[in-house]
Formats: C-alpha cells, sequence, structure tokens
C-alpha cells in the first residue's frame, strides 16, 4: 500500500529531461502525489502553462495545479 507524501523533484536549465519524467513518474506510482520545483531557466524556452501541459501528458497524471513555479501532480 503506497503512503501519502509529497515528494520534490526540482527541474533545471535542460527542462523535461527524461530522467527528470522517469524520476515523476516513480513518485507518482509509489506515492501517488509529488511536486515538481522549476527553476526560472528552466522556464526560458517554454511558457508555463506549455511546461505544465507537457507534464502532466508525459507523466500521465491525472490531476495538475501551477502555483508560480511549483506544480503538484497527482495521480
Amino acid at each position: 500500500m503506497s503512503e501519502e507524501r509529497l515528494v520534490t523533484v526540482h527541474v533545471g536549465k535542460n527542462g523535461l529531461t527524461d530522467q527528470v519524467i522517469s524520476e515523476i513518474r516513480s513518485i507518482l506510482r509509489k506515492y501517488k502525489t509529488a511536486r515538481v520545483k522549476m527553476l526560472k531557466t528552466s522556464l526560458e524556452e517554454k511558457d508555463k502553462k506549455t511546461m505544465l501541459e507537457e507534464l502532466k501528458k508525459k507523466t500521465k497524471a491525472r490531476h495538475a495545479k501551477m502555483i508560480g513555479h511549483i506544480v503538484n501532480l497527482k495521480q
């Protein structure tokens, strides 16, 4: 049984790499929730809404909410 816990993943200047996506998926499977903090440099090429949609799609999260540069994901 998975325990409910909020684990944070930081997205750096390289953006949403395959390794970051894999780590977020793993956290969602184990804890059902994840917090993703994005550095401002990770948003240089894409805006926040585009990054949120890409993150939600790639991690297959059911719910995603962004406040500032922090995204809360739920499985």
